[in-house]
């Protein structure tokens, strides 16, 4: 009786898996959904901070590099259109 308990209860691990493993990415997703809101918030304020160094020529190349550092460039990688499946080839037989 106890190697049949055994066994079941592995039988429930073994199938309960793939759900757990779910729900545990999706608790990681949105974790990591926060923390990237409160980064962004954070480089907000240090955005708006960066004017303050623009008074002398060292301080203005830092505040173009953080700047440049700070924009997003789409480089075309990728199709910007999605593949199309090709046509089937299925014939029903007669």
């Amino acid at each position: 009786a106890a190697a049949l308990e055994k066994e079941l209860q592995d039988y429930v691990a073994i199938v309960s898996a793939p759900q757990t493993s779910t729900a545990g990415r999706a608790a990681m997703t949105k974790m990591l959904r926060e923390r990237f809101i409160d980064i962004a918030r954070h480089l907000e304020r240090m955005d708006k901070l960066i004017d303050a160094f623009r008074t002398t020529p060292a301080g203005v190349a830092f505040a173009e590099s953080w700047t440049a550092a700070r924009n997003i460039y789409d480089r075309g990688h990728g199709s910007t259109t999605p593949p199309t499946d090709p046509p089937s080839t299925y014939e029903p037989m007669a």
